[in-house]
């Protein structure tokens, strides 16, 4: 599957031997490009946060239970990250 800012630039390098003399285009911004660094961004960002909540429960609430407690998130997000790639096909 070819993502949608690929597919662009691949068309620009097939146009470039047809542009006339004197003229120049090119891409001002890649929507693509920002969307990619977000995404990875975020995904960073959830890690880091389930990874403290999962800490603190184990501080605070022991072995046993933040343990229990921690799966059941990780789990739940697993369960929400499946659900909207279904819903995205």
């Amino acid at each position: 599957m070819v993502r949608m800012g690929q597919g662009i630039d691949k068309r620009l390098r097939e146009l470039l031997p047809e542009i006339p003399l004197g003229v120049q285009f090119g891409v001002v911004s890649l929507q693509s490009q920002a969307t990619t660094t977000a995404i990875n961004n975020f995904i960073i960002n959830l890690v880091e946060a389930v990874a403290i909540v999962i800490i603190v429960l184990l501080i605070f609430m022991g072995l046993r239970s933040g343990l229990i407690i921690g799966a059941v998130l990780v789990i739940t997000i697993m369960g929400s990250f499946i659900v909207m790639g279904m819903k995205e096909n």
